[in-house]
Parts: C-alpha cells; sequence; structure tokens
C-alpha cells in the first residue's frame, strides 16, 4: 500500500535503518493516519528480573 518492500518495512519496524520523511509520509498515507500517531507509540516496560524474594519490582 505504500509502495515498499516489505523488507525495508521491517528494517525500520526493528529499528534496523532509518526512515526518511518521505518514507514515514508514505507509511502514514497508507495507514490513513496523522504522522504525528506513528511517533505517539508509548511501550509499558515490565521488569523481566525478578528480585529477591520472588517480587518483582515496579
Amino acid at each position: 500500500m505504500c509502495d515498499m518492500d516489505r523488507p525495508q518495512i521491517t528494517k525500520i519496524e526493528q529499528g534496523k535503518v532509518s526512515a526518511t520523511l518521505d518514507t514515514i509520509q508514505k507509511i502514514s498515507d497508507a495507514l490513513h493516519i496523522e504522522i504525528s500517531l506513528l511517533f505517539s507509540y508509548k511501550k509499558e516496560l515490565h521488569p523481566f528480573v525478578k528480585w529477591a524474594g520472588g517480587k518483582t519490582h515496579h
């Protein structure tokens, strides 16, 4: 939909390559969303190591 090959999109998603503003515009147009929404993602981090006593640290 954005006239890019899948491996290139995968590399962008994984942070292996940077996207140009033109590429970001193509992706937002294909998804029918504003560019700003591509940068507003917030990932909630969870601890992956348990602390002493078996309790997770928050």
